[in-house]
């Protein structure tokens, strides 16, 4: 069987939302592509790093705001996770953006880590976005950081 015929194996995705409603969307999208296989789901911290301990995902979509204390245990595991698992990619989905959200995910390298938020969030009532702002897909905006993170904290809170 040739390279072009053979199936790559599937991305293994697991999906860490509290929001029952949100989290069914969210699966009935992930399910709509072949190559997308969502191998566990996680509505708290705790859940979130045991499943991605059991089932070994490549992907880990989070959001930032979950049990137990509703604050930041998505960027927690993503922060636990670099450490223990640097090969698993994290990506941040949230509507409660917050810029030292984005920047304490990204504070060791941004390799393998993303955050997708509301640019009405990021910016603040700026007219323009900063450089370190982009235009995703589909209304997501990708924090980026070509400068050190104290220039970038800056230049994300408009001082």
């Amino acid at each position: 069987m040739s390279a072009e015929t053979t199936p790559a194996r599937p991305l293994r995705v697991v999906l860490a939302e509290d929001g029952d409603l949100v989290r069914a969307g969210a699966l009935a999208l992930l399910e709509r592509f072949p190559e997308i296989s969502v191998v566990g789901t996680a509505t708290s911290l705790d859940e979130l790093l045991r499943v991605v301990d059991d089932v070994h995902p490549d992907v880990l979509l989070t959001d930032v705001r979950m049990p137990p204390g509703f604050s930041d245990e998505g960027i927690q595991a993503a922060r636990r996770l670099h450490t223990t698992r640097p090969e698993l990619a994290v990506l941040v989905l949230t509507q409660y953006a917050d810029v030292e959200y984005a920047l304490d995910l990204t504070a060791e390298g941004s390799a393998g880590r993303g955050y997708c938020a509301s640019v009405r969030h990021l910016l603040h009532g700026r007219r323009r976005r900063p450089p370190e702002v982009r235009r995703g897909g589909r209304g997501c905006r990708l924090l980026l950081h070509p400068r050190g993170p104290a220039e970038r904290r800056e230049a994300l809170r408009g001082s």
